[in-house]
């Protein structure tokens, strides 16, 4: 998970890239699911041990990195952010992102 967020660049030079933010989102969506108040994660792209109830440690350091890889996610200059607003679940999207991030941030306090 450090690798994914370490790799989520910020800035107009450097928006992230849709494959990346999507990463980013999906191991937040992880560490969301193991703290306090997180929804468990049922997508079938979840790794099977999850899905079977099992769990995953999360080191004191990795929410404030998670959070800071989603605020990354939703600058203007996002790539992801860019095409979810050109679909009709833009704002969907961003919510999602945003209720992780509450999440998360929640727990790191």
């Amino acid at each position: 998970m450090r690798q994914v967020w370490s790799g989520t660049s910020v800035g107009r030079r450097a928006a992230p890239r849709e494959r990346p933010a999507v990463e980013a989102i999906a191991a937040a969506a992880v560490v969301a699911s193991q703290l306090p108040g997180g929804a468990p994660v049922t997508s079938s792209y979840a790794p099977d041990f999850l899905l079977d109830g099992g769990r995953v440690d999360v080191p004191g350091d990795v929410p404030a990195l998670a959070v800071r890889a989603l605020d990354r996610v939703v600058v203007e200059e996002s790539e992801w952010l860019e095409l979810w607003e050109e679909s009709d679940a833009g704002g969907q999207a961003v919510a999602v992102v945003q209720q992780l991030r509450t999440v998360i941030a929640a727990a790191g306090r």
